[in-house]
């Protein structure tokens, strides 16, 4: 049986309210459902969005308030769910270290030597079938 899950919802205009809005309302989603997803990703759904959720009981919904310290509410937040919507801004450092631990790896430096081959081969092939190859040959040649 799929789980109901239970989320306040605000108009997408006092989103970002620092308290509850008086018009917020508390609604069920069950789970996976595309509501559910949207909700859960702070979409829209007809012109409502996540405020706070998802819960796990109704009464939980309806009793949260909005921790000003932490923007996130005081109980009844499933384990794992996304709120507030805010990205961490530190993965742009990640993946500047991903990228110099990946030059020590020697698949990086295979497939470069293969990009670089690969472009010279495609180089010559045009080359040779557009005709430019005997005047390149010419401009080239060492005397």
């Amino acid at each position: 049986m799929a789980q109901t899950d239970w989320w306040v919802i605000v108009p997408l205009a006092e989103l970002k309210a620092p308290t509850r809005p008086a018009d917020a309302k508390v609604v069920s989603t069950v789970e996976g459902t595309a509501e559910d997803t949207a909700y859960l990703e702070y979409q829209a759904v007809n012109g409502w969005t996540a405020y706070m959720g998802p819960f796990t009981t109704q009464a939980a919904a309806q009793t949260a308030q909005v921790d000003p310290n932490a923007n996130t509410t005081l109980a009844g937040i499933k384990a794992g769910s996304a709120v507030g919507g805010i990205p961490n801004p530190l993965t742009g450092l990640a993946a500047v270290g991903d990228f110099f631990a990946r030059l020590t790896q020697a698949n990086t430096w295979i497939r470069l030597v293969e990009g670089i081959l690969g472009l010279g081969l495609l180089v010559v092939g045009l080359a040779k079938m557009s005709g430019t190859g005997s005047t390149l040959r010419k401009a080239v040649k060492i005397t």
